[in-house]
């Protein structure tokens, strides 16, 4: 049976976890045991899933709750705004929650209260994950097929009669893919030897340009990224508008919209290039190009072992047990984009397997499967 790959991925934020010993990208993720979205939460336990939360007008539970016929050899999940895929153990997938786009990928467009099989890839899914309201599986073939909605190109295909979402599952013309990771409106799929991503680009948030960085807004069909030359790559987080990578040296790069100083750094010479008059110790406000993060001292930011980011913000701990954010931090009245700045050191001893976040709260996962989740804001000093 091929190895099981698993792929966190989330409408507000998706991160690709591999496992501590990976040596590229194309090693083995650890497994997804605990989701965390802007609406809900869910956990596996025993093989059962439990959610918290609303999963759009299909669940809803103040504390966490058994998912109805979602009881056994669940091995991970992955939601969007308002659905949740499962992955089990054989390699079928069910989904639940608001289908009005097609994301759910079971030949029609029917909502459902409890998770309904993707017949047509029964057995063979490998991994999982999904945008806002599009979702993607990587085949044991390592193949990629996409459904739901396509108004952006998150799927990478071109519909027939003009159609807008997909209710089935569409393959995609990629092989050799070892890697799924999605955000709201884009999709990306890593191999080995190249990465391609389809989907939303207006903030170069896809890592890809034409001549002095005029951005495509929208890529229609997969295509090779740049920053395939950071691998090793040991983790990736993205968002709607940014993405940001953790390599094997234990440094982060970001790349997308510096709308926030979500990028981490200070500026840079290109945005010379397109207006003379630009100041480069401006934050610029995207970059296509992965820009290396850079703390407040000056350094680059190193020694990190996990990352997560929000639409403005970015989270870093350290081999140390210490957390450093940048971007636009969440501080009393006045909020300013900053470097990558040391935020609290964590006095837990559990072993940290992997942080998430959503919008405004920060969630760590530790290796006895057991989380703890607070609020953002309240990691700033």
């Amino acid at each position: 049976m091929p190895k099981r790959l698993y792929i966190l991925c989330l409408a507000a934020s998706c991160a690709l976890l591999l496992s501590s010993k990976a040596q590229s990208v194309t090693s083995g993720p650890s497994p997804v045991t605990f989701l965390l979205q802007k609406a809900y939460q869910c956990k596996i336990e025993s093989g059962q899933v439990l959610c918290k939360g609303q999963i759009g007008s299909h669940f809803s539970s103040p504390t966490f709750s058994p998912v109805p016929k979602a009881n056994k050899e669940t091995i991970s999940l992955s939601g969007g705004q308002s659905h949740l895929c499962i992955l089990k153990s054989n390699g079928n997938l069910g989904c639940l929650g608001d289908n009005t786009r097609g994301q759910l990928g079971i030949g029609s467009s029917e909502s459902a209260k409890e998770p309904q099989f993707v017949k047509a890839l029964r057995g063979a899914v490998r991994s999982v994950s999904s945008g806002e309201n599009h979702t993607c599986a990587l085949l044991n073939n390592k193949t990629v097929s996409c459904w739901g909605d396509n108004s952006q190109s998150q799927l990478g295909v071109t519909l027939p009669s003009a159609g807008t979402f997909s209710v089935s599952p569409v393959p995609l013309p990629l092989s050799d893919v070892t890697f799924l990771i999605s955000g709201e409106f884009h999709t990306c799929a890593l191999s080995p030897k190249s990465s391609s991503c389809w989907g939303a680009n207006k903030k170069g948030q896809l890592s890809i340009s034409h001549k002095l960085f005029n951005q495509p807004p929208i890529i229609k069909v997969p295509k090779k990224v740049t920053y395939q030359s950071l691998a090793p790559i040991i983790q990736m987080s993205t968002t709607k508008e940014n993405t940001c990578l953790l390599t094997q040296k234990r440094n982060v790069y970001c790349f997308g919209s510096n709308s926030s100083g979500q990028l981490g750094t200070q500026g840079v010479p290109y945005r010379k290039q397109l207006d003379p008059n630009v100041n480069i110790n401006e934050h610029p406000p995207m970059s296509p190009t992965p820009m290396l993060v850079i703390q407040n001292d000056g350094q680059a930011l190193h020694d990190v072992s996990h990352i997560a980011i929000t639409p403005s913000v970015g989270i870093a701990l350290k081999k140390d047990a210490s957390l450093w954010g940048w971007g636009t931090l969440p501080k009393g009245s006045k909020s300013e984009p900053v470097l990558a700045t040391p935020l609290k050191k964590l006095s837990t001893k559990k072993k940290i397997k992997h942080m998430q976040t959503n919008q405004s709260e920060i969630c760590f996962i530790y290796e006895d499967e057991s989380h703890k989740c607070e609020p953002i804001k309240l990691l700033i000093n």
